[in-house]
This record gives C-alpha cells, sequence and structure tokens, in this order.
C-alpha cells in the first residue's frame, strides 16, 4: 500500500473516518485506555504512509476526541529489529505492534516442528525493541497452518496435532 498516491490515501482516509464516526463510538467497540483499537493489517508493507496516517488519525482525535490505539500488523522475519522503522511508528502513534501470520515458505527450516520457538524468538527480540520506543507488543498465536488445499501440497503445514501446535505456541510464548 503507497499512501503517496493521493487516491490511496483519500481512501483511507475516507474509510477511517466514516469507520470513527459509525463504529468507533459504540459501547461495545474494543478500546484500550479508552481509545478505539484499529489493526492496520501487513503494516510493514506500507510505504510513504506517515503524513497520511497522521493526518487520519488526527481527524479522528478532531471528530470522536480521542486517537485510536493503533496495533500494526509488523512483525516479520525481516528487517530484524534493529532495522524496524521505528521513527515512523511512533510518527503515527503506533500503539503496539503484532503479525497476522508468521508463516513463511521461503523458510522452510523455520517452519516444522520448531516454528513455535522461532517465532517466540521473533516477538523476544521486536520486544526489546518495542519497550526502548514505548510499544506495546500483541504476540500471535495460531492452532497450525495448511493452506495446501489452496496453494498446492508442497507448501508449508503445520499440523494442528488435535489442539496440541497451540497450545505449545502460547507456552513459547509465554
Amino acid at each position: 500500500v503507497d499512501l503517496s498516491v493521493a487516491e490511496s490515501c483519500q481512501i483511507f482516509h475516507e474509510h477511517v473516518t466514516y469507520a470513527a464516526k459509525h463504529h468507533f463510538v459504540h459501547d461495545n467497540y474494543l478500546r484500550v485506555r479508552g481509545s478505539p483499537v484499529l489493526f492496520l493489517h501487513t503494516m510493514r508493507d506500507y510505504a510513504n504512509y506517515k503524513e497520511c496516517l497522521k493526518v487520519t488519525f488526527e481527524q479522528v482525535e478532531q471528530d470522536i476526541g480521542t486517537y485510536p490505539y493503533i496495533v500494526a500488523d509488523a512483525v516479520w522475519w525481516s528487517p530484524g529489529s534493529d532495522r524496524m522503522p521505528w521513527g515512523d511508528y511512533k510518527h503515527v502513534n503506533v500503539s503496539a505492534l503484532t503479525a497476522f501470520n508468521l508463516v513463511d515458505h521461503s523458510q522452510p527450516s523455520r517452519m516444522g516442528p520448531s516454528f513455535a520457538w522461532y517465532s517466540a524468538q521473533l516477538y523476544h527480540d521486536v520486544i526489546k525493541g518495542a519497550f526502548k520506543h514505548d510499544m506495546q507488543v500483541v504476540p500471535m498465536v495460531m492452532p497450525g497452518y495448511d493452506d495446501s488445499k489452496l496453494r498446492g501440497a508442497s507448501q508449508t503445514v503445520i499440523s494442528r496435532a488435535g489442539g496440541a501446535e497451540f497450545v505449545h505456541q502460547w507456552k513459547q510464548m509465554l
């Protein structure tokens, strides 16, 4: 998502400000410290987003009286924590980081039985950077992973193992 393109930024702005006025204000909308929670999916792939997001979220604050609690899907195998754009995240007031999914077919050695361990190590590294920048981290755990029916049998499969994989990932994260 390249938000330097005026049309892309305008669409983002319209969608978020609409959601703020029509959804964020409801009592049953998820909040952290009084702020509505907004997840930004695959923010790690955004480009030229700082000004667009800053203006949009400031408009949200003006419209509903509070800045959103932003959870950025920014945790991935690269760049490492020491090269993440922490200043850019602070510029738009990212509150927390997470990952939607850490399955990476290009790293088969990390995607097998040791997936939970490698994921926990990745989060450990990200936590060190996030805490230095006053951001929280929301770990991602999953019950397993199998999209081989969609993408073909050669793809990564992390067996659910009757629920044991989910428990294993929680234990690694904790």
